[in-house]
């Protein structure tokens, strides 16, 4: 595991949303970084597309805009949040000041 994806690791069990639907998608994201589906290169991207109105797929993990929200599903299990509430919560993996 590489240095960048070990921080990535921490920043992840460590920035967990405290909604419901927000620790559901989060520990599907974390999952798919455990399985090496998503790294910090692919979450900047994923930031990109999302603030720019379109739907994101990386392997089984989707983030979609779906009625002026966000639908995030994992193989069978989906969510719905706002779209605001999933960038600012991918954003905050990047900004993160306590990593590193």
């Amino acid at each position: 595991m590489s240095p960048s994806s070990d921080s990535l690791h921490v920043r992840l069990r460590r920035l967990v949303p405290a909604d419901e639907a927000g620790r559901a998608w989060w520990g599907w994201l974390t999952s798919a970084v455990d399985i090496g589906w998503i790294d910090e290169e692919q979450i900047t991207e994923m930031v990109a597309e999302i603030r720019a109105g379109r739907d994101v797929g990386i392997e089984q993990i989707a983030f979609e805009h779906i009625d002026g929200g966000m639908r995030v599903s994992f193989l069978d299990d989906e969510v719905h949040t706002e779209s605001t509430i999933v960038i600012q919560a991918l954003a905050s993996l990047l900004d993160d000041p306590g990593s590193g």
